[in-house]
């Protein structure tokens, strides 16, 4: 198990999923292929050298930490149980498969102290739906006309996401939230 990193108060949070967001005081982890090929750097840059990748993906790598902890998060979350004040993810359930987002809210809960805070962040349908509505008023031009195509098949793939994981997690949030010590305050 890995040892995790605390304030000066000597509290511990942990941001899953963290990209290039990593706050210097937390756990970070992160299994993008920006974290994973970080390791190679000499790689990424005979890459960019024979033009596979651009200078601006390029960048991207020096965004990344070098304390992140590279962990795919199916494996579950490699601290031991109770590590953590707050537990914090954003924008990483919906790449999940319904199994794996699952099984990550029970390990997110696994490591939360008693008391602990979980702070889950997940697109807002609601603004998806005012992106599509803005779209229809858009003058009909190629340009607003792709845009518009493009405000559809996000706002539909999230429909559909939104449609098969709801269900899923108000069970899990009846098993596994309400009642359970240690959890004062759930929103949905």
């Amino acid at each position: 198990m890995k040892q995790p990193k605390c304030l000066a108060d000597g509290r511990a949070f942990i941001n899953l999923g963290c990209g290039h967001r990593a706050h210097p005081a937390w756990s970070n982890l992160d299994f993008s292929i920006y974290a994973r090929i970080k390791r190679h750097m000499a790689f990424v840059r005979w890459l960019k050298r024979i033009g596979i990748i651009s200078t601006a993906r390029f960048d991207q790598f020096a965004l990344i930490p070098e304390d992140v902890i590279v962990w795919d998060l199916r494996a579950g979350i490699p601290f031991e149980e109770g590590t953590f004040d707050l537990v914090y993810h954003s924008h990483l359930l919906e790449h999940m498969a319904h199994e794996d987002a699952l099984a990550l809210l029970h390990e997110c809960r696994r490591v939360l102290k008693r008391g602990g805070l979980l702070r889950v962040v997940v697109p807002d349908l609601e603004s998806w739906a005012r992106s599509y509505t803005a779209s229809l008023e858009l003058q009909p031009c190629c340009t607003s006309t792709r845009k518009h195509e493009q405000i559809v098949a996000d706002l539909l793939a999230q429909l559909s996401l939104f449609a098969r994981q709801i269900d899923q997690f108000r069970r899990f949030k009846r098993r596994n939230i309400e009642g359970s010590p240690g959890f004062v305050h759930f929103e949905l």
